[in-house]
């Protein structure tokens, strides 16, 4: 199978890679033949530069509370009664906030023709809504973060603004890790998380990417060294992070001293797959209720 990247109908980046005939065949389920042409040598994917998946703000955060991003669309998840919003692209100037990165946009989140909607669709967006009291627990309570001055824009966003799955359901793991190592080694699209990264100035960094750190060719893996790039580069010295996993103990290790943090990297798992308990994390505290109570 070929990925060709299209600017203006002139192919500026292509790579090949072989795919399993089951592959070849969620593909084709997958996509529309507006962007997928069938060869005798293979299948011929064809993504367009000018339809990436943007960022989003799609809440605000202030001390200990969340508000919504005025005026956006609400979307309904198919299987519960959830709402969440749809959020916008974030604007020059709205910067110092927390930046959530989740990898690359899943079948949610663009249509059969790769027409673009917005990161965090469907089940990833139902788990950020529902869990979001947990993640800013997490964040205040535990690693003593703070957003008093003023409102902290949430943005939402993907390393590589381009459907890495190719939609396919199942998901076809391998493949979709695979195009999305190929494409990020790719200097276009290191650029373009940069110029995001120096657009956003985050305060927090929260590296949601699926797979795990102990995997190196993994995208989470490969974002923490993005991320550590962007944070040299913009020679950013004072740095804390946090890896959390829920299941270890104890659930969260911390390097650096926050009192100092220029930026604060916090290193959790895709939110596809939260299913969070501050209570169980934390058994001997026992104020997540109280706290959640008392919002």
């Amino acid at each position: 199978m070929t990925i060709q990247f299209l600017r203006d109908g002139t192919c500026v980046e292509e790579f090949s890679l072989p795919v399993t005939t089951n592959e070849a065949t969620q593909i084709q389920n997958a996509l529309n033949e507006s962007v997928l042409t069938k060869e005798r040598d293979g299948l011929i994917v064809t993504l367009d530069l000018s339809r990436r998946v943007p960022d989003v703000i799609r809440y605000w955060v202030k001390e200990e509370t969340w508000a919504n991003e005025d005026n956006t669309t609400w979307m309904d998840h198919p299987k519960t009664p959830k709402r969440f919003p749809w959020g916008r692209p974030p604007r020059r100037g709205e910067t110092g906030g927390i930046l959530i990165l989740l990898e690359s946009p899943h079948r949610d989140e663009v249509s059969a023709e790769l027409e673009p909607l917005v990161p965090a669709a469907g089940s990833t967006g139902r788990r950020l809504e529902s869990h979001k009291d947990a993640l800013l627990y997490l964040l205040t309570r535990k690693l003593g973060l703070t957003f008093t001055d003023n409102q902290a824009p949430v943005i939402i966003g993907n390393p590589l603004q381009f459907p890495a799955s190719l939609r396919t359901r199942p998901l076809a793991l391998k493949l979709r890790d695979e195009i999305w190592i190929r494409a990020m080694l790719r200097t276009r699209f290191q650029r373009d998380l940069f110029r995001r990264l120096n657009m956003y100035k985050p305060k927090i960094i929260i590296n949601a990417c699926t797979g795990k750190l102990g995997e190196r060719s993994s995208p989470k893996a490969i974002t923490r060294y993005f991320i550590d790039e962007y944070l040299s580069r913009s020679k950013t010295t004072h740095i804390v992070r946090t890896t959390f996993s829920p299941k270890s103990h104890p659930p969260i290790e911390t390097s650096g001293v926050l009192e100092t943090a220029e930026c604060h990297v916090v290193e959790v798992a895709h939110p596809s797959g939260w299913r969070w308990n501050p209570n169980e994390w934390f058994p001997d505290d026992g104020d997540y209720s109280s706290w959640l109570h008392d919002r």
